[in-house]
């Protein structure tokens, strides 16, 4: 796959691989364009790559995006519809029962 300056080479077997980078650096050689070796992967089980998480089978979102939501603070109020169609806030607060504990 590639997207915008990024190559990116999946296999199912180590054999299909090899074949298949070896193709991709034929036609980068063929097109005159150059790698940077400096921010080349190559063989990697799993790659973080556009905000997912890229593995054989599998791809789920990357882990700044969970974490992101594992973070996210919880609501302290509540937004409930009286009879005159304009949202009124409820406070959440803990209950005597609650504090009781």
């Amino acid at each position: 796959m590639i997207y915008l300056n990024d190559v990116l080479v999946g296999s199912k077997t180590w054999e299909d691989h090899i074949q298949h980078l070896e193709d991709s650096f034929c036609q980068l050689q063929r097109y005159n364009l150059k790698l940077n070796l400096k921010k080349c992967i190559f063989a990697a089980p799993e790659i973080e790559y556009l905000g997912y998480t890229i593995s054989a089978g599998s791809i789920k979102p990357g882990k700044e995006k969970t974490q992101a939501v594992k973070e996210f603070p919880a609501p302290k109020t509540v937004k409930k519809k009286s009879d005159n169609s304009q949202d009124s806030p409820i406070t959440l607060e803990p209950s005597s029962r609650d504090m009781q504990s």
